[in-house]
């Protein structure tokens, strides 16, 4: 069944200046999709009006599963595939080499290093640092690994340089295995040396989520045949940057190409759009536009609790299993529960299995067999929180411990884990900001500390860099616009 309904305004316009061609350039178009507004459909519509062959990137099998239903009916098929298994399909599948590397014909292995992959390097925090290092690599825009630690403020130091090199080799000579980071960076490579000969011309190659992209994936783009570009996402909502290195391809590309906006959604309600709106120019621009959408039916079935950290949702986990309320979450409430529950049982009798907290063990053992430390401080877990007094996640989860018991934590954790296996969606549902992404629902509620992070962010006597506070307004931002009819406690959007 064909779908039937009209354009807006500033749909046309994008569809419009997505075919238009040029002789000297490509045709590039950003567009600026405001939470809600229909990105996805206006997309599309530009596929259709392109028609050909066209390849359409994302960077998660959710997103690319959301993409393929959404595309059902449309008489379209464009090549919907995320940023890795485009990269897997030359740079593994096919195996092709740099000419350096041509004698290999053997596929490489693709899995993930681990210490023995790694023995030459004797000392743990080496051995973490040229991991992170090989990480940073492979997401950046350099081609050599030379060039990536020149770009550094502070360089590694020449042992780690020199592992980095010699394992970034290894792995693309078949002596290591292949990390998925690794052939991306492998096929930026081919692609820079012009070593694909297969690959077919574009009639439009498409970005989604581009507010938030490896710079390794804005360097692939750039070197894929087409003469039509569409790159869509929203330049407020980049809020992983912190986590993984991402960078905002629209800073990337700011002086190439047009820029066009969606500023319509769809899904939050005129009048608290209009809140939104006023949120966006005060603390993120003063040219954030963000319109409303009329609804007949204001019902609230479904109501969500977001966030800022992990310590904050278990709060309110207990609450509702306190009073028998079921809840739904997007992420394996393992997870969430890793840190309290390695905090609980952190002593130097029990080993932290936890590759991320891993480091903890090590506090542990060094409050141990220390009695200065000792004579300071009442317990290691007195001391981390010291050591760790910027660190967000570890103060949260610390406040936990005293407030709650370890035993009512722990059942906690199964309960919410009985939730997310049962596979049952409730009416009530728990998310941090960052993992609200994405999702909609009639209501939502803002859990205290997201007003405690835009007091302390935006506070007169605040040392907060202004970067950070941009950080803070976004993951606000995301997270007040998650629902359709009401927001609660959401002090920064004012009536």
């Amino acid at each position: 069944m064909s779908r039937k309904f009209t354009l807006t305004d500033e749909q046309q316009a994008i569809v419009t200046e997505i075919t238009k061609t040029y002789d000297d350039k490509p045709n590039i178009i950003k567009v600026e999709a405001r939470a809600g507004s229909s990105k996805s459909t206006t997309a599309i519509e530009c596929i259709k009006a392109v028609g050909g062959k066209i390849l359409y990137l994302v960077f998660s099998k959710a997103m690319q599963l959301e993409m393929l239903d959404s595309i059902k009916g449309t008489g379209t098929h464009p090549d919907i595939r995320t940023i890795h298994s485009f990269a897997y399909g030359y740079a593994v599948s096919k195996n092709n080499r740099l000419e350096q590397h041509k004698h290999i014909k053997v596929k490489p292995k693709v899995g993930f290093l681990n210490a023995r992959d790694m023995k030459d390097i004797k000392d743990y925090a080496e051995r973490y640092a040229v991991l992170n290092h090989m990480e940073a690599y492979f997401a950046s825009e350099y081609t050599s690994v030379e060039r990536y630690c020149a770009s550094l403020d502070i360089e590694p130091t020449e042992t780690v340089q020199a592992y980095l090199e010699l394992y970034t080799e290894r792995m693309f000579t078949n002596k290591v295995p292949m990390t998925h980071s690794g052939y991306l960076k492998y096929f930026h490579l081919l692609l820079a040396e012009g070593a694909i000969t297969d690959m077919p011309d574009f009639d439009m190659v498409c970005i989604d989520e581009f507010q938030d992209v490896a710079a390794v994936t804005l360097e692939i783009a750039t070197h894929l045949n087409s003469h039509r570009f569409l790159f869509v996402g929203d330049e407020y909502q980049a809020i992983f940057k912190s986590f993984t290195g991402a960078v905002n391809g629209f800073n990337y590309f700011r002086d190439t190409g047009v820029t066009l906006e969606l500023s319509q959604s769809f899904r939050v309600n005129t009048s608290l759009a209009s809140r939104i709106e006023a949120f966006g120019r005060q603390f993120m621009t003063p040219h954030f536009n963000f319109r409303g959408f009329d609804y007949e039916d204001s019902t609230v079935n479904t109501h969500m609790y977001i966030a800022r950290t992990n310590g904050a949702l278990i709060a309110k986990m207990v609450d509702l299993i306190e009073h028998n309320i079921p809840f739904s979450m997007p992420r394996d409430p393992s997870r969430i529960f890793a840190l309290p529950l390695t905090l609980i049982f952190l002593n130097s009798s029990n080993s932290i299995h936890d590759a991320q907290y891993k480091f903890l063990e090590k506090d542990v053992q060094k409050y141990d067999r220390t009695p200065k430390l000792q004579k300071i401080y009442s317990s290691s877990r007195a001391y981390i929180k010291a050591k760790y007094e910027d660190d967000i996640e570890i103060q949260s989860a610390l406040k936990l411990i005293p407030r709650f018991s370890s035993d009512t934590i722990v059942n906690t954790s199964k309960k919410a884990k009985a939730y997310y296996t049962s596979g049952k969606t409730y009416q009530t549902s728990v998310c941090t900001a960052h993992s609200s992404k994405g999702l909609t629902v009639d209501a939502v509620t803002l859990l205290p500390d997201m007003n405690t992070m835009m007091q302390e962010a935006f506070a007169a006597e605040s040392e907060v860099e202004p970067h950070m506070q941009l950080e803070c307004a976004e993951l606000y931002y995301v997270s007040c616009t998650r629902c359709r009819h009401q927001l609660y406690n959401a002090e920064y959007i004012t009536s």
